[in-house]
């Protein structure tokens, strides 16, 4: 894949305010994307991984791997000893590639953009790569932290354009109203191949 095929498609995904647009997007390039991000040198998924692994000890926490494509995560996951992993995402294409690694304990259509289908605190940690888009913002991080027990970790990555004007000031409101706690952010290489870096966010549910 070329640059110029990935940006476009990378900003497709940015300005899609439609989830059918942005399911036929991800319908059509789920065959090759695991081998297109590979290409650009794709490293969000070890680098979020690493942090979750420093934050939970235990192999067989209950995790939850939010927007889970066709298994990146899930599979650096399993590599770290992860052994209690469920994910979701919305495109059944992508589901169906996630499925075929059986890396995952149960996988489920959630819609990010809205209430997501999970119960309350059920899981010990959660991890979300490569996904977070504005249209989330109304849901997302009220959704995860709902989802998470207490004192649960929360990793996420953010590109820069979400950052300073949409997520950082959801940070700050969670932070303040004692929502979450040990907040930490760092920005680090997100994709090599093009020289893009990312937030990475964690923190625990209160």
């Amino acid at each position: 894949m070329s640059n110029e095929r990935l940006n476009s498609i990378i900003d497709r995904l940015i300005a899609s305010k439609d989830n059918g647009e942005t399911r036929d997007i991800y319908a059509d390039w789920a065959a090759s994307y695991d081998t297109d991000l590979d290409g650009f040198g794709y490293v969000a998924p070890q680098t979020g991984v690493k942090l979750l692994v420093d934050l939970v000890p235990n192999k067989s926490a209950a995790l939850f791997d939010v927007g889970c494509g066709t298994g990146l995560v899930g599979q650096k996951l399993a590599q770290a000893g992860f052994t209690n992993i469920e994910g979701g995402d919305f495109s059944a294409d992508m589901l169906e590639k996630a499925s075929a690694l059986n890396v995952y304990r149960q996988l489920h259509a959630i819609d990010l953009m809205t209430v997501i289908p999970l119960r309350d605190n059920a899981y010990d940690a959660a991890i979300c790569i490569g996904v977070y888009s504005s249209r989330f913002k109304e849901n997302f991080f009220r959704e995860i932290v709902r989802i998470l027990k207490s004192k649960a970790p929360f990793v996420v990555s953010i590109r820069p354009h979400y950052f300073e004007d949409d997520v950082k000031p959801q940070l700050d409101t969670m932070v303040a109203k004692q929502i979450i706690t040990d907040l930490t952010i760092s920005n680090q290489p997100y994709m090599n191949g093009q020289a893009a870096s990312a937030f990475y966010i964690t923190f625990r549910k209160t």
